[in-house]
């Protein structure tokens, strides 16, 4: 039902496609719908591979939205049909902050934006992140529909506004009410990777009265 297209395999990873080469509507919730799939089978895969005494799976999942140019491109002895474009980087780059960021799945505002149903999805906004390729950084939001297991990702909900709020205050420069938000956000979702990242790139509060508080 998600109706994405596996354009092609990466080594250990893969990109999935929607809207391409066909467009189809709802395609940024077909996506995170996908995702969210995607992660309950895991959950299965690993129940099982637990009754084998394996070790478990694990996956990142990043997405992102934008425009592309899709075709062809080869030789009339070898085609391959692909899409390129500062998108395509992005969606990469997306993926590699899911390390960052302790997450298992994350998603860029351009989806958020063209979501039909936002409402749908459990999320937590995790600030902006400079990655290869882009000048501008991307909005980071983390996915936490059957990523995780309830109770953590109830902790993680009840300590997203209190790291949006850190975000805000260190985007106006006000570090100490960052800190003290950052903090709050450990109370309520403990050993959070997420939280402990955000907190280690927030200049040292003695810089404040140097002037060094830009955000």
């Amino acid at each position: 039902r998600a109706r994405g297209v596996v354009n092609k395999y990466l080594g250990d990873g893969m990109m999935a496609l929607f809207g391409v080469p066909s467009a189809i509507e709802n395609a940024a919730d077909r996506a995170l719908l996908c995702a969210t799939e995607m992660h309950e089978e895991l959950t299965l895969l690993n129940t099982e591979r637990e009754a084998l005494k394996l070790p478990p799976l694990s996956i990142g999942i990043g997405l992102h939205a934008g425009e592309v140019l899709a075709g062809n491109i080869g030789s009339a002895e070898r085609l391959e049909f692909t899409v390129i474009g500062d998108a395509v980087n992005a969606a990469s780059r997306m993926e590699g902050l899911t390390k960052d960021f302790g997450a298992r799945i994350v998603f860029s505002e351009e989806i958020l934006r063209r979501l039909d149903t936002p409402e749908k999805f459990s999320r937590r906004f995790l600030g902006r992140a400079h990655v290869k390729g882009r000048a501008e950084p991307l909005a980071v939001f983390e996915l936490l529909d059957a990523a995780w297991p309830a109770e953590i990702r109830a902790a993680r909900l009840a300590a997203a506004p209190h790291i949006e709020r850190a975000i805000i205050a260190r985007a106006s420069g006000d570090l100490s009410e960052a800190r003290r938000r950052l903090e709050e956000a450990e109370r309520c979702s403990p050993k959070d990777p997420a939280i402990r990242r955000i907190l280690e790139e927030l200049p040292e509060l003695s810089n404040i009265n140097s002037g060094d508080n830009r955000p």
